[in-house]
């Protein structure tokens, strides 16, 4: 039996479901059709918004960071570097407005290191130390934002790797950012609020020990009953606290006759649900009707009745001292 599943890349954001004025309604619609994995509708919105609200940096910043998570995945360099000129475009339009506000720099440092993303040897010797120097003035901005520590801390870290470096003190400017997170609050409404998880993440890759490492297993997942070996398995994995919104990892499988074998390694014993859809045209979303009917085939590790929303209770399945293997047929 099929089963509905939500998929989404949504960054957290604080959102009053009290909507009052036109502009709430436009930002709660975008925010929706994000959550739902429909980033392209989702873009649109936020891009009309911007152009009516023309001093307001929220509509814009969340174009731009739609542009550039698009972008990680999109495999067509054309269409890659258009979506990061974009993303730029937007970036100089909120600057425009105001250029004193520090989630101004770190999404400016953002757009920038999907430039590095992209071509690492070409961008990164040219970009490297703007992108750091973005985080440095956005916490000099405002030292209680966390984003900026965390942003800093993750950049630096993924820097020392690929030279082969110390990572110690990134990791403590990373602890500092989760330390940020705890107390940072903000009174406008749909201030960004995202970047918490990401940081959790981090550390644990920061505090690991051999023993640690001995500790990790694999998740193994062998999908059956996809109808064409076209496009590609979207697979995704969460704990409790990211369900349906912020995924632990993430992999775009591909097909064979029918199937597809998909792995996480080096995961912590804990509970953890596994969604995953068969994403034909490579878009990166689950495609729907007009009524809102799923168009491609979709499933989950436990099964859900059909239309039935997935809760992490329902979902979890629990990774304990030793490997795992699931089964799941579109």
């Amino acid at each position: 039996m099929k089963k509905v599943i939500i998929l989404t890349v949504m960054m957290l954001v604080g959102m009053s479901t009290n909507a009052q004025s036109k502009y709430d309604i436009q930002m709660e619609k975008a925010f929706d059709l994000w959550q739902t994995n429909n980033t392209t509708e989702a873009l649109s919105i936020f891009e009309r918004i911007g152009k009516v609200e023309t001093d307001n940096w929220l509509p814009y910043y969340y174009s731009a960071s739609i542009l550039v998570i698009k972008s990680f995945s999109e495999s067509n360099e054309e269409k890659r570097v258009q979506k990061l000129e974009r993303a730029s475009l937007y970036v100089e339009k909120i600057k425009a407005m105001n250029n004193d506000i520090s989630e101004v720099l770190v999404i400016e440092a953002f757009v920038k290191t999907g430039y590095v993303a992209y071509k690492p040897m070409v961008y990164g010797a040219k970009l490297s130390s703007k992108i750091i120097e973005l985080y440095y003035k956005a916490i000099k901005l405002n030292p209680e934002n966390p984003r900026a520590y965390s942003g800093l801390a993750e950049y630096q870290i993924g820097g020392a790797k690929f030279m082969g470096g110390p990572i110690d003190s990134f990791c403590e400017l990373n602890n500092k950012a989760l330390e940020k997170y705890k107390t940072f609050k903000h009174s406008q409404k749909f201030y960004p609020k995202w970047g918490e998880e990401r940081s959790k993440y981090i550390r644990k890759q920061c505090g690991e020990s051999e023993n640690e490492k001995e500790s990790k297993h694999s998740i193994n997942i062998d999908i059956s009953n996809i109808k064409t070996d076209k496009g590609v398995v979207n697979v995704s994995i969460y704990n409790e606290d990211g369900f349906m919104h912020t995924a632990l990892k993430h992999i775009d499988s591909k097909i064979n006759q029918g199937k597809s074998i998909v792995s996480f390694e080096n995961m912590e014993p804990g509970e953890y649900a596994i969604v995953c859809f068969h994403d034909e045209n490579v878009n990166g979303r689950l495609d729907f009707d007009k009524n809102g009917i799923p168009l491609e085939e979709y499933g989950a590790i436990n099964e859900l009745e059909y239309m039935e929303s997935p809760e992490f209770s329902s979902s979890k399945f629990e990774l304990k001292d030793k490997d795992v293997r699931f089964e799941v047929k579109l």
